[in-house]
C-alpha cells in the first residue's frame, strides 16, 4: 500500500501537468476514504465542464468541511490573511505569502510549505514586507525553501524584481526552475512582448552589447538576441512599474557581470546627462540590480553634488552592489565630505547595516574593500577626467583610514594586511611610508616598515619575522612605540627621504593630568582661548566630528556640538553651544554590566592623546583673531567737570559708561542682581572679567536707577550730561 501511494505520488512530481495522474490518485484516495479525494474529482469536473459556479461551490463545501485535514497547519483563519492561494486538482497549484513584517513572511512561508495540500504547487510569490522599515531575510527564506520547497515548483518570485537573486543551492534542489538558456531567454521575450508599449526617453544609441555566458562544459556560449529597444521596455516594466517578467534573474544568469556593467553604467550616465527625469528614475534603480564597479564609480562621482533624497539613494544602490570599490565610495562619502551631514550619517548607518550583514565590524570591513584596481569610466582607452577623479579619490579615501587606524588601534591578521594593506595597489605606496607594528594583544612586539614589493623590514634594513599565528599587525601610535624608537625610526626615515602621508612619527602627544582622570568633561584645558565660532563647524566636520541637534528646546535644529567615534568602544563630544568642552562617553560594544559614561582616566592612553590632539587643532586653527582694519569711532567722551577729576571711563575716551534699551530680558544688573527687562534703559560699565573660557575686559549692566550705587559713577557731578554725551540717539531722562 506504502508503495503504491509513493509510486503516484513520484508519477505527478515527474508531470505535475498530466491532468490523468492526478486522477488516478485521487481514485486511490477515495478509495482510503481520504476527503482530498473526492477534492480532486470536483476539480477535474470543473476543468472538463468549464466555469461552472455549481462546481465551484461543491469544491469550496469539501474545503470547508475538512479544512483541517486539507490545510494541516495552514487550517487557522489567521493563515488565510497571509498565504492567498489558488487551487488546482485538489492540491494548492500557486500561492502568494504577505505581511507586514519579515519574520511574519517567514513563519507563513514555513506553515505554506508544511500543508500537505502544497505537496505539488508549481508557483509560489513572496512579496516584500508592507511596512517600509521591513526586509526581507533572504538567508532564512531561502534556507526554508532549500528545505522544504516542492520539486514541482517551477515558478517563483521573491520580493521586488532583482532584488532577491536565488542561490545555486536553491536551484540544484528545484531542477525546475533551471531550464536551457535559448529557452528561458525566449520565454522572457515573449513576456517582454506582451506588455502594453512603455515610453521609454532613453536612447539606445551606443549601447553595450551584452555578452552571454558560457554554461560550464559547452564550447561556445549560447547565442541570445537581444534587441536593445525591446530590452529597455522590458527593465522599465520589471524596474518601474514592479511587473514580474523574471529579466533581471535571466540578465544575471545569461549574461556576464561586465557586459551588465557596462550596461547599467551606460543607462545612469544617459540619465544623469538628460537631467535626472524622475519617469526614468528606473535606469538609476537598475544600478543596484546589475551594476558593477563601473557603475559604483559613476555613483560615487555624483554622491556629493545630489540633492540629499538623491544621494540617499545613490548609497543604497551603492550598498546594493556591494562591492569592494562601491563600500569604499561609501565610506569615503563618510569621512571625506565637507559638508551636509545628514548624508554622511545615512552612509554611516549604511556600513553598519551591511557590516552588520556580514559578520564584522565596520573598519574590519572597510579594511577589506580597498579595491585591488579602478574602473576606466567612458570610452576610450586614456583616463577620463572622472578616472582620474576616482583613483584620487580612492587614495584620499585609504589615506584617511590609515590615519584611523593609527588613532583607533585597529589590528589586522596577517592574511588581512597582507592582502588588503601590504600587497593592495592602492594601499600599498601609503603603507610603505609608514612604520608598522607587530602586537601580542596590546603589547607592541616588534616595529618594521614595507620595502617596494610589501616585504618586511626591520631598522636595519634586514628582513623583520612574520606576525605569528596569534599576533596582530597594526600602526603604533607614538605613545606605543616610545620616544626612543620614534628618534631611531624618523632619523631612519629621513635618510631614506621618505616622507610620510600623514603625521605618524611627528605626532603630537598629550598626557592626562592628575585631575582630570576623574572627568568626564574638560574645560579648564582649553580655558581663555578664543574660537572663531563661524568656522569651527567646517574644521570639525574635517576632524570627522557630526554635529548633534537641539530636538526638543527653543533651538529647535540648532547644533549643539560635535560628536566622533575614537574606537576601543569610545565616542567624544565637542560642546560648542556656550563655551569649548571635551566629553567622553562609552556609547558602542558595551560590556554587560558597563555604564554608558566613562572617565578620562580609564581612556587607552592613545585615545585621550587622539582626542585632545583634535581638540588643540581645532582650537589652534580657529582661533579668534581680531582683525587689522582700520578701528570703529569710538563713543565720543563728555568734558570732565570739576577741575577733570569727576569723570572716570570716559575720560580717557572709551564712551564708558554709556546708555541704551535692553535688547533682551538676559542681562542682570550688578547692583541689585535683578534681571532687566527687554526695552527698559539700562547702563552698561566696562569691568575687568575672569571666567573659565573668557578673561579680559567686557561690558556689565545695571539698571537706569542703579546707578548710584554702582562705583563707576562716584564722584561724577553730572551723570545725566556724561551718559547723554556717550549714547548719541538714546533719550535719556534728567
Amino acid at each position: 500500500m506504502a508503495d503504491e501511494h509513493l509510486a503516484l505520488i513520484a508519477s505527478i512530481e515527474a508531470d505535475p501537468d498530466d491532468i490523468n495522474a492526478f486522477l488516478v490518485y485521487g481514485d486511490y484516495l477515495q478509495g482510503l476514504g481520504d476527503p482530498r479525494g473526492e477534492l480532486i474529482a470536483q476539480h477535474c469536473r470543473a476543468l472538463a465542464q468549464g466555469r461552472d459556479p455549481a462546481q465551484d461551490r461543491r469544491a469550496r463545501d469539501t474545503l470547508r468541511a475538512h479544512r483541517e485535514a486539507l490545510l494541516g497547519p495552514m487550517a487557522p483563519p489567521k493563515m488565510s490573511r497571509r498565504v492567498g492561494v489558488e487551487w488546482r486538482l485538489g492540491f494548492i497549484d500557486g500561492a502568494t505569502v504577505r505581511g507586514h513584517k519579515g519574520a511574519e513572511i517567514g513563519e507563513a512561508l514555513a506553515t505554506l510549505l508544511g500543508s500537505p495540500s502544497a505537496r505539488f504547487m508549481r508557483a509560489l510569490t513572496i512579496e516584500e514586507p508592507k511596512s517600509p522599515r521591513e526586509k526581507l531575510d533572504d538567508d532564512a527564506l531561502f534556507a526554508t525553501l532549500v528545505a522544504s520547497a516542492p520539486p514541482t515548483l517551477s515558478e517563483l518570485r521573491v520580493g521586488d524584481p532583482g532584488k532577491h537573486p536565488l542561490p545555486d543551492a536553491l536551484r540544484a534542489k528545484l531542477p525546475r526552475l533551471a531550464r536551457p538558456a535559448e529557452e528561458r531567454w525566449a520565454q522572457v521575450l515573449a513576456g517582454i512582448a506582451g506588455q502594453k508599449r512603455l515610453k521609454v526617453a532613453l536612447s539606445t544609441r551606443g549601447l553595450p552589447k551584452l555578452v552571454a555566458r558560457r554554461v560550464p562544459g559547452a564550447d561556445a556560449a549560447p547565442e541570445l538576441d537581444v534587441d536593445p529597444a525591446q530590452l529597455l521596455v522590458g527593465l522599465k516594466a520589471e524596474v518601474d512599474k514592479k511587473r514580474h517578467l523574471g529579466l533581471i534573474d535571466a540578465l544575471r544568469e545569461l549574461f556576464t557581470a561586465d557586459s551588465l556593467d557596462a550596461l547599467a553604467e551606460a543607462l545612469l550616465g544617459q540619465w544623469i546627462r538628460k537631467k535626472e527625469p524622475a519617469g526614468q528614475r528606473w535606469a538609476q534603480q537598475l544600478a543596484g540590480l546589475i551594476g558593477g564597479d563601473r557603475t559604483a564609480a559613476t555613483l560615487g562621482n555624483n554622491l556629493e553634488d545630489w540633492s540629499h533624497q538623491r544621494a540617499v539613494q545613490g548609497v543604497r544602490l551603492l550598498a546594493s552592489i556591494g562591492s569592494e570599490l562601491a563600500v569604499s565610495e561609501i565610506f569615503g562619502l563618510v569621512t571625506l565630505l565637507q559638508r551636509t551631514h545628514s548624508r554622511r550619517f545615512d552612509g554611516a548607518e549604511t556600513l553598519r547595516a551591511l557590516a552588520k550583514q556580514r559578520g564584522c565590524s565596520v573598519e574590519l570591513m572597510v579594511d577589506r574593500a580597498a579595491p585591488r584596481e579602478l574602473p576606466q569610466i567612458g570610452k576610450g582607452k586614456q583616463p577620463t577626467k572622472a578616472t582620474v577623479a576616482l583613483g584620487e579619490r580612492q587614495r584620499a579615501i585609504r589615506r584617511w583610514r590609515l590615519e584611523e587606524m593609527l588613532a583607533d588601534g585597529t589590528r589586522l591578521s596577517r592574511g588581512d594586511f597582507l592582502r588588503h594593506v601590504a600587497w593592495n595597489p592602492i594601499v600599498g605606496p601609503l603603507a610603505r611610508r609608514l612604520v608598522w607594528g607587530v602586537f601580542s594583544g596590546e603589547q607592541l612586539v616588534r616595529a618594521f616598515r614595507l620595502d617596494e614589493d610589501g616585504a618586511a623590514l626591520d631598522l636595519a634594513d634586514a628582513p623583520a619575522p612574520a606576525a605569528g599565528a596569534a599576533e596582530t599587525i597594526g600602526l603604533p601610535h607614538p605613545l606605543e612605540l616610545g620616544p626612543e624608537r620614534v628618534d631611531r625610526w624618523r632619523a631612519r626615515f629621513d635618510a631614506l627621504a621618505i616622507e610620510q602621508p600623514f603625521e605618524q612619527l611627528a605626532r603630537a602627544t598629550y598626557s592626562i593630568e592628575p585631575a582630570e582622570r576623574r572627568q568626564a568633561r574638560l574645560v579648564k584645558r582649553f580655558a581663555k582661548r578664543s574660537i572663531r565660532f563661524d568656522t569651527i563647524a567646517s574644521a570639525l566636520y574635517k576632524r570627522g566630528y557630526y554635529p548633534y541637534q537641539d530636538m526638543e528646546g527653543d533651538n529647535y535644529g540648532f547644533p549643539m556640538g560635535y560628536g566622533r567615534y575614537y574606537g576601543r568602544g569610545v565616542s567624544a563630544t565637542i560642546d560648542t553651544w556656550q563655551y569649548l568642552a571635551v566629553e567622553v562617553e562609552q556609547r558602542e560594544r558595551l560590556e554587560p554590566g558597563e555604564r554608558p559614561t566613562i572617565t578620562f582616566g580609564e581612556l587607552h592612553p592613545v585615545t585621550f592623546s587622539e582626542i585632545v590632539r583634535d581638540a588643540e587643532i581645532l582650537v589652534e586653527g580657529n582661533r579668534y583673531r581680531p582683525a587689522r582694519t582700520a578701528q570703529q569711532p569710538k563713543r565720543a567722551a563728555a568734558p570732565a567737570r570739576g577741575g577733570g577729576g569727576g569723570v572716570t571711563a570716559s575720560s580717557s575716551g572709551s564712551g564708558f559708561p554709556f546708555a541704551e534699551l535692553a535688547k533682551s530680558g538676559r542681562s542682570t544688573c550688578i547692583v541689585c542682581e535683578q534681571k532687566i527687562p527687554k526695552g527698559e534703559l539700562r547702563v552698561g560699565v566696562e569691568r575687568d572679567i575672569e571666567t573659565d573660557t573668557f578673561t579680559g575686559k567686557g561690558t556689565r549692566w545695571l539698571h537706569f536707577g542703579c546707578r548710584d550705587k554702582c562705583e563707576e559713577f562716584a564722584g561724577v557731578e553730572d551723570d545725566i550730561a556724561l551718559l547723554r554725551a556717550n549714547s548719541p540717539g538714546v533719550e535719556v531722562p534728567s
